[in-house]
């Protein structure tokens, strides 16, 4: 992927892929953003045992299928995300959105979470995709109205998978 730049907030952020020796960093971020979540009295990852779920050995597998992207500002990670083209969750079977999961940004970033989503719709537009898709938690208003606020609109009934109970969001490009 050609990295894609996005200028906000007078800095500059690019979207660069993810090598499978990046895992750990990546899981990092992951867990910097869990640890916050706990401290807000969040639930989104923190209830539902993430990386045990995700193991280092499936987010190295994200990476060698090319799936895993850094946010990353002056050489420094400030976010991570999967791009994937396919989703269960998604009754439609779609392959005509990129479906966001595991998006982090690193703690005391303003604006980062905002910018990544901006250059995921870029690159997104750019490979010829109709939208952006994600899920979030029931019941995470904070998360809600972030994505509401950045384009993303509520479509279809709640879902439960095992003990996640979740709301998917689109953003049409």
């Amino acid at each position: 992927m050609d990295p894609q730049t996005e200028e906000t907030s007078n800095s500059i952020y690019e979207m660069r892929q993810a090598e499978e020796v990046q895992a750990l960093q990546f899981i990092q971020v992951i867990q910097e953003r869990i640890d916050w979540m706990e401290s807000q009295g969040m639930n989104q990852w923190n209830d539902e045992e993430y990386l045990d779920i995700y193991s280092e050995e499936y987010f190295r597998a994200q990476a060698r299928a090319g799936h895993l992207f850094f946010l990353m500002k002056a050489g420094n990670v400030m976010g991570v995300a999967a791009l994937l083209e396919e989703d269960d969750r998604w009754e439609d079977g779609s392959r005509e959105y990129f479906y966001v999961h595991h998006l982090a940004t690193r703690t005391g970033a303003p604006g980062a979470g905002t910018a990544f989503l901006e250059l995921i719709a870029d690159y997104a537009g750019k490979c010829g995709k109709k939208g952006v898709r994600l899920d979030c938690q029931l019941g995470n208003e904070p998360l809600n109205c972030f994505y509401e606020r950045n384009g993303y609109v509520t479509v279809g009934e709640p879902f439960t998978e095992g003990i996640y109970k979740g709301i998917r969001k689109v953003r049409e490009l």
